[in-house]
């Protein structure tokens, strides 16, 4: 029965991947399938030594030295530091007031939404891993578009000449200084 549950697990997340809702293929969306994996491995094998006795006390050290080697030897994922992360945004909640901008590096949307008090909207791109992005939604605010300064460069402009902004935030998290140079930057 057990066995049949994780199975099911994998037709699930192979059919939400086709149909697109679940990416299938990075690393920091499939480890969330590894402890299925190792479970189903070793609610299998027990399944298939369970007819013998002998068979049976095979298949239970299998199972615990491969439940060992999933602990020991677990892949990880590659994951950003994000140490500081709440701290820029608490900084950012203190300072900016409501007539103020607030402009996004594009991963930024991502903490800014998680540790801010702004609502904020989740949208589906193929532009991301996982299908989607965060940007605020907050009147004075700009999530920058993502790829290149060809396409940041015009909404940026455009953004700025609104003659009500009195100052203008910027926030940068996990920034490639390809997209935004420093040159653009103001600071003050």
């Amino acid at each position: 029965m057990l066995a049949a549950f994780f199975g099911l697990f994998y037709v699930a997340w192979i059919t939400m991947s086709a149909l697109q809702i679940y990416p299938l293929g990075g690393e920091r969306t499939d480890i969330f399938s590894f402890p299925a994996t190792i479970a189903l491995y070793c609610t299998g094998f027990y399944a298939l030594t369970a007819w013998h006795r002998a068979a049976r006390a095979v298949a239970a050290v299998a199972t615990v030295v491969m439940l060992a080697m999933g602990l020991m030897l677990a892949p990880t994922a590659t994951y950003f530091d994000v140490e500081g992360d709440s701290d820029i945004v608490r900084e950012l909640q203190a300072r900016a007031r409501d007539n103020d901008a607030i402009v996004l590096y594009p991963s930024a949307g991502f903490i800014v939404g998680y540790y801010g008090p702004w609502p904020v909207a989740i949208e589906r791109t193929d532009l991301m891993m996982q299908g989607y992005d965060v940007s605020l939604r907050r009147p004075a605010s700009l999530t920058l578009p993502r790829n290149t300064l060809e396409r940041v460069a015009p909404v940026l402009e455009s953004f700025l000449q609104r003659g009500s902004l009195q100052r203008v935030f910027y926030v940068a998290a996990r920034q490639q200084s390809d997209v935004i140079p420093e040159s653009f930057i103001i600071s003050a």
